[in-house]
């Protein structure tokens, strides 16, 4: 099987953040050996993808793999590594990528992108998807947020469109008025005999100048040709609605199937981190996409993989204060004199000139009051901090009065309006006493008071200013690194800025889910066998 010796783990990452799924096969590897079986797993990491040029820095110190600077010049004839050296892209076996998420993501209330858009997250995910066709993998895993398109995806992949899934309601929200009635167009190519794709609207998920490989009715994987519409003349465009009457294809069942030169299946599950031994609330989706034996689409070995991923989940035995460094921590002291330092100083200096957030006309105003309108809390109240204009206030003691001093009166408003939720809460708590998370780099209305378990982080993510009120401090990026199973102090590190650290963990795999998942990938087929 896939890690044996005979079939050792060639691992391609991409956009996976601090690349968690190298780290966590190094870490199997080392607890393998620790258990007197250093060979059973053979893997070596082949090549990873990366944009962002300080994390490009941080994975070539800390991977001996070929660095590429771009998922989407990836599939070019001679890619070049992140150096500009000529590199091809080296065999492997099994790819592993978290496409973009920003445009996929439920935080984004307005302006959420399909994949079609070429947003971020559609043109980092065609670019994976161009991967897969053109180097052919066995395996890839591929991580995105739960409210990505995946039945989408899935067709991207596969090359079967659903078509009765093409009118869904949802897909329609997201698309453009003017272009939902649009039909997909055809045309012939006369040299080869082929029909093609010519003009896709939004709903279908084909790329133009695909070619039609044939069609399968209803659930049967049987593979039936189409033909050109008779009324329709070889130099003309036919709609799908003429190759649908001329083939006898129905909307409601059939499925149409288009030549991508591999034949890929996939199956998603969905997980959250906090299963699987950290204290984080972590939603995800993960899609396993594996290439079937000769071909046949009715195989089932992602059932296995996600009964396998299923089966590794370990419920969390530490709380958030485990991973949370003391008071006393060499990191901690430079950080608090960074923040009493001339650039904390700068910082509170123009938030003391800030004049009073009530009074003002701030976009964000109308957000703390909605929130205190709703549990009932005048505008005035103000129990935890008693804020006010040019840096007032009075905080508990507990609480770093550096770091409050850099924040804006938002903020710090926030906190109260928090405060005031825990305590008016059906079951009273104190969040001075509480093992609370807040993200307050958030507008009030979209963060919640309390966790569903207490001692469990939200989610940790890119750009999130996270403050543990129990302890009066902010969440520091190593904290954020570590809260996602990276060993921080095992990594080689060079200047980054605390915004950067907590940029590698809000973009990282948590690693003990895709560890979970890699190892499932290397397992399905064995199970798949025994059963």
């Amino acid at each position: 099987g896939l890690g044996s010796g005979h079939c050792p783990l060639q691992l391609g990452t991409a956009c996976s953040g601090t690349d968690a799924p190298s780290l966590a096969m190094t870490l199997v590897q080392e607890q393998l050996k620790l258990r007197g079986k250093e060979g059973l797993l053979h893997y070596d990491h082949m090549f990873s993808c990366e944009n962002d040029p300080f994390k490009q820095a941080y994975l070539a110190r800390n991977f001996d793999a070929i660095l590429y600077p771009d998922i989407t010049k990836m599939s070019v004839e001679e890619p070049v590594d992140a150096f500009g050296a000529k590199k091809d892209i080296p065999t492997f076996n099994l790819f592993v990528a978290g496409t973009s998420c920003k445009n996929f993501s439920a935080m984004r209330s307005k302006k959420r992108l399909m994949i079609e858009d070429k947003g971020c997250s559609g043109e980092t995910f065609l670019a994976a998807v161009e991967v897969l066709f053109k180097e052919k993998p066995q395996f890839a895993i591929l991580e995105n947020v739960i409210g990505a398109p995946w039945g989408k995806m899935s067709d991207y992949i596969t090359g079967r469109v659903k078509l009765s899934s093409c009118s869904d309601t949802k897909d329609l929200k997201e698309i453009k008025v003017k272009d939902r009635n649009k039909p997909l167009t055809f045309s012939y190519d006369k040299e080869a005999g082929h029909i093609l794709v010519e003009d896709v609207p939004q709903v279908y998920a084909v790329n133009a100048g695909s070619k039609i490989k044939g069609y399968l009715k209803g659930e049967d994987t049987t593979v039936h040709p189409v033909q050109w519409p008779t009324k329709i003349p070889k130099k003309k465009h036919a709609t799908l609605a003429d190759i649908m009457q001329e083939n006898g294809i129905r909307k409601a069942h059939d499925t149409l199937v288009f030549d991508s030169g591999v034949t890929y299946c996939t199956h998603t599950l969905k997980v959250d981190t906090k299963n699987y031994g950290l204290p984080q609330t972590r939603m995800r989706t993960y899609m396993f996409v594996w290439r079937p034996a000769d071909g046949d689409i009715s195989d089932d070995r992602g059932a296995y993989w996600a009964a396998l991923a299923t089966h590794l989940q370990s419920p969390v035995r530490h709380s958030l204060e485990a991973f949370i460094l003391s008071c006393d921590h060499d990191i901690v002291r430079r950080f608090r004199e960074a923040l009493m330092g001339p650039p904390g100083r700068a910082t509170a200096r123009s938030a003391f000139l800030e004049g009073d957030f009530w009074a003002s006309h701030h976009a964000n105003l109308k957000h703390n009051t909605l929130a205190r309108s709703a549990i009932g809390m005048e505008d005035r109240a103000r129990f935890q901090t008693k804020w006010g204009p040019y840096g007032e206030k009075h905080i508990p003691p507990h609480y770093w009065l550096e770091y409050m001093n850099c924040q804006n009166q938002r903020v710090i408003d926030m906190l109260d309006i928090l405060h005031a939720s825990a305590a008016r809460d059906a079951e009273s708590h104190d969040s001075n006493q509480s093992s609370y998370f807040w993200n307050v780099s958030q507008n009030v209305s979209k963060e919640k008071h309390r966790s569903a378990v207490s001692g469990i982080a939200g989610c940790i993510t890119p750009g999130g200013d996270l403050f543990l009120p129990h302890l009066g401090r902010p969440l520091l990026g190593c904290e954020k690194l570590l809260l996602q199973g990276i060993p921080y102090f095992r990594l080689a590190l060079g200047n980054e800025t605390e915004v950067q650290l907590g940029d590698l963990a809000g973009n990282a795999m948590s690693l003990t889910v895709v560890c979970a998942t890699m190892l499932a990938a290397m397992c399905s087929g064995r199970l798949q066998e025994e059963v």
